[in-house]
């Protein structure tokens, strides 16, 4: 379908391409006529976490190579972001490399479009390099931060999932593969990348190609010379920003000074014409407007006051009275949820006639801002508007159906929001929401003596640290607050409230009972929310009363993202669960977990 990203004033095309008989997603970013090139660019991503981390990044790297007059296609691999596929599956890298090959056939099927090249970040420079022996010829080449080899790839991958471990817990190493940061890569995956070299590079595979690298992330120079022993005209270009690009997505930057520099290379890159065709022409293939599998079909949307807002609808096959679901972002990762949980979910949820749509909150992800709003920000002030905007919209796609809206951290925060300030819903599931916002700066104010007190409390239950530090007389103190915070929350019985101007939480709660819709929260034990929640909730709420529509459930060992495999397994069997129990309208019991 032709997506209008008006407030950009460029116009990209979103669908699925066909790679061997296996869809993959892709945004087809389009030139303005004027400056209109004969050349296409096709950007292959990183994965995991640094997909998530450069989202930004490669959506604005994408509309500036579109405003410099090339065609700019960016994808996301079979099993990976919005493509069919779960992942793990047999061959998974090769699925990757046809996709890459399925958009490079794309864009030389594009009128007037022939040369094409290809842009790769990190293991996406991999994939470029293998992309570009078999589709040659590729006439440029960028390699940004590339691993020197795969084995080098997979040493990195081992590294980071032993940190995550750390983390997390005491997760097990599982035979099938590793956990990196929430995301899993099979053993068979990992067997691959590895055999991967740079001495392979023999064949010719660019005419020119530009390598971005940094101090902290140097290319292998072995590397490098076996780049130039194919004949490549090789440029450098350094640059200290990828890291911040890669830090975990509520801190990642914006990697401005490549984008200037990559832009810059392509600028004298003109490409002859060639005989103009009509797209989807023999030697290209055709961008679906939907993907259709067994039991569901799925669309990418524009919705909302202008057509603002971009999602993916995920609609049965067969009729059906099942809810709707409504699924939020987390901070500002993109529409795919955490660790991709979303896209699963939502595919398999409508298999079972349930309408589901995800979609990106104004100024995250393909969504742009609201007029004069902030881009990238968690908790735009736009948000619960965006959320019923989302709403409005499964009303209309499936009416008289319940609507349940759910989310994780700050769309935990907004599902609450939404099941307490009045938008059309019958359900929420808000999992490790930071209530303590409610109360505003007296709230943060409150998170930042719980973590002092906590730290103290640590150093309590330290006989060879507390005996010295008692003698001081501010750790005196300390320890009285420790107490008195104690003392106060067993009495508290819910009905204290941080700020005297906003009102209770348990009064919020009572709001929410009151409106007739079924909550649910889910907390990661440890979390700052659960602390919240088990202080200023009513007591009968903490019980989980048989009388209540209010639950909630504490998962052990889950961290506050839910990185560890078994906790998002459990998180997704509880969806279902909640799920199930709102379209059977039986309520939702939580001692049967």
């Amino acid at each position: 379908m032709r997506v209008e990203t008006a407030p950009r004033a460029l116009s990209a095309d979103a669908g699925f391409l066909d790679a061997a008989g296996r869809r993959v997603f892709v945004w087809h970013h389009r030139p303005p006529e004027a400056t209109r090139r004969t050349g296409a660019i096709v950007l292959c991503p990183p994965l995991g976490y640094e997909q998530s981390s450069s989202y930004r990044t490669w959506r604005i790297l994408a509309e500036r190579l579109a405003s410099a007059g090339f065609h700019a296609v960016r994808l996301d691999y079979f099993g990976t972001g919005n493509s069919e596929g779960d992942g793990g599956e047999a061959h998974e890298v090769d699925n990757w490399i046809r996709s890459i090959d399925a958009a490079v056939d794309y864009a030389r099927g594009l009128p007037e479009c022939e040369q094409v090249a290809l842009v790769g970040l990190r293991v996406g420079a991999l994939l470029a390099l293998q992309a570009a022996r078999r589709n040659q010829p590729i006439d440029r080449l960028v390699l940004w931060s590339p691993f020197a080899s795969g084995r080098a790839c997979v040493r990195e991958l081992r590294a980071l999932a032993r940190l995550s471990r750390q983390e997390h817990g005491d997760e097990p190493d599982e035979a099938e593969g590793l956990n990196v940061a929430g995301y899993v890569v099979s053993a068979a995956t990992l067997d691959a990348l590895g055999r991967w070299s740079g001495a392979d590079l023999s064949a010719p595979l660019a005419r020119q190609t530009l390598v971005v690298d940094s101090q902290e992330r140097p290319v292998d120079p072995a590397f490098l010379e076996s780049l130039r022993a194919t004949g490549t005209s090789l440029t450098r270009v350094h640059s200290e920003e990828t890291a911040d690009m890669l830090a975990p997505p509520h801190r990642a930057r914006t990697a401005d000074g490549v984008i200037d520099a990559v832009t810059r290379w392509f600028a004298d890159w003109n490409p002859p014409p060639v005989r103009t065709r009509a797209a989807g022409a023999p030697g290209g293939c055709a961008l679906a407007c939907h993907l259709a599998s067994a039991g569901y079909e799925e669309r990418p949307i524009r919705f909302g006051s202008g057509d603002r807002l971009f999602g993916l609808l995920t609609l049965p096959t067969r009729p059906s009275a099942a809810p709707s679901i409504v699924l939020l972002n987390t901070g500002v990762e993109h529409h795919i949820g955490p660790h991709r949980l979303y896209v699963p979910l939502a595919r398999r949820w409508a298999a079972e006639g349930h309408h589901v749509l995800r979609f990106d909150l104004g100024g995250i992800g393909d969504s742009p801002p609201a007029p004069q709003g902030p881009e990238n920000m968690a908790y735009a002030p736009a948000m619960l508007d965006d959320a019923r905007e989302a709403v409005e919209l499964v009303r209309r796609a499936a009416a008289e159906r319940p609507v349940v809206i759910a989310g994780l951290c700050s769309g935990g925060w907004l599902a609450f929001r939404a099941a307490r300030d009045g938008l059309a819903i019958d359900a929420a599931v808000s999992v490790n929401p930071p209530l303590y916002l409610r109360d505003g700066a007296v709230g943060k104010r409150w998170r930042s003596e719980v973590d002092e007190l906590r730290r103290y409390q640590q150093v309590l239950q330290d006989p060879s640290r507390w005996g010295r530090k008692l003698l001081r007389g501010s750790a005196y103190l300390k320890a009285l607050r420790l107490a008195s915070y104690r003392l106060g929350r067993r009495f508290a019985g819910g009905k204290t409230r941080l700020d005297p101007g906003g009102g209770s939480f348990a009064r919020d709660l009572e709001t929410i009972e009151r409106r007739g819709i079924e909550t649910l929260f889910i907390f990661s034990r440890g979390d700052k929310g659960l602390e919240y929640f088990d202080t200023y909730a009513p007591r009968r709420v903490r019980q989980s009363a048989a009388s209540s529509r209010i639950h909630h459930l504490v998962i052990d060992g889950a961290g506050h993202s839910f990185r560890p495999r078994a906790a998002q397994r459990a998180l997704s069997d509880l969806l279902v669960a909640f799920v199930q129990a709102v379209s059977d309208r039986t309520g939702f019991r939580t001692r049967s977990f």
